[in-house]
């Protein structure tokens, strides 16, 4: 599967498909977003505003999200980005990014740094009622769900918390989104070899600042290695890494996909999009993990841990994950925390 890079994002831009993004915001094969200040404490989710019966239509009319939450009573008040996102509470936020009948197939992860505080974004398909996934001509405003799962987060408008990817128009999507990304997976194992193990979120009433540098003892405690193997609490997060390093070609793209419950019931990552180029001045580089076990498991070195698919990729530009001045974890090795965090 191919989708698209740079140069086709940037004229996107310039076609005024999508707006209110930036020049800065271009990734070697993704899209940088950042939220509003328009955020609302609610009582549910309401994934499904307006029934499509396909995944694929050419037509859209505006649906009103903020309408729909409002006319099902779900509003509960109007949130100040100032304060804090408190645990484990729901917040409804409006992007910056705008789309006008975008002509490919959209998918949406977590920028890295945001998935390794525990801070789960996840945009809303009003039409679909699907997560993270934007069809064919789809147009008008966007809308994620925001819940901070261990720490009090301070939000900020200059931060980027998604990325957008737009898929090759080449590519036919089938209908089912759930089963349609199968070929040409591998799988990737668990780390536990390096001179810290993984780091282990404290539980902690201080406020995590979003574009400033956080001590990171006072948010995780750091798991000394290396280890065979290692127990982890039900319902609390970790950070680890893979065990083996990865290196994406400057044509290629990779994802982190959801893994099967046979290997066991935890989140293996919140984050997982690559762009071109990561690991190529070194060879290769490990992908950090943002788990959280929905059981208490005893981990092991080496264990299946993710499952990670490779792209192809259409229209990069000349920069890559390696050689852009802006990327963050080019010198990381082993699991590493937020860039928004210091040890």
């Amino acid at each position: 599967m191919k989708i698209l890079g740079s140069t086709e994002i940037a004229r996107l831009m310039a076609q005024k498909v999508i707006t209110g993004t930036y020049s800065e915001d271009v990734a070697p094969a993704s899209l940088d977003v950042r939220i509003t200040d328009e955020i609302y404490l609610i009582d549910q989710i309401l994934p499904l505003v307006e029934g499509k019966d396909s995944t694929d239509s050419e037509e859209f009319h505006p649906i009103s999200v903020i309408k729909a939450y409002r006319e099902h009573g779900l509003l509960k008040e109007v949130h100040n980005v100032k304060s804090p996102l408190e645990p484990f509470k729901v917040y409804l936020a409006k992007l910056q990014v705008r789309l006008k009948s975008v002509p490919y197939p959209v998918l949406v992860s977590p920028k890295s740094s945001i998935g390794r505080l525990d801070l789960h974004v996840r945009v809303i398909n009003p039409y679909l009622g699907l997560f993270d996934r934007l069809q064919r001509g789809y147009s008008g405003e966007v809308w994620a769900i925001l819940i901070s799962r261990s720490f009090r987060i301070r939000l900020s408008l200059e931060v980027p918390l998604l990325q957008l990817r737009f898929i090759d128009p080449g590519e036919k999507v089938p209908e089912d989104w759930v089963d349609w990304r199968v070929a040409n997976v591998n799988f990737l194992r668990l780390g536990l070899n390096y001179s810290t193990a993984g780091w282990a979120a404290l539980k902690t009433r201080r406020i995590l600042k979003l574009g400033e540098v956080n001590p990171g003892e006072f948010f995780f405690r750091r798991i000394p290695g290396p280890l065979t193997r290692l127990p982890v609490e039900k319902n609390r997060f970790y950070i680890f890494a893979t065990y083996e390093k990865v290196l994406v070609e400057e044509s290629k793209a990779y994802e982190l996909l959801p893994f099967e419950a046979y290997v066991g019931e935890f989140r293996s990552h919140y984050a997982g999009f690559v762009d071109p180029g990561w690991g190529i001045s070194t060879g290769g580089r490990e992908l950090t993990l943002e788990v959280r076990p929905f059981e208490s498991i005893l981990l092991s070195h080496l264990q299946p841990i993710a499952r990670g698919r490779w792209y192809d990729v259409r229209g990069r530009g000349s920069e890559s994950y390696d050689t852009r001045t802006t990327s963050h974890y080019i010198r990381s090795k082993g699991p590493t925390l937020s860039r928004f965090l210091n040890v």
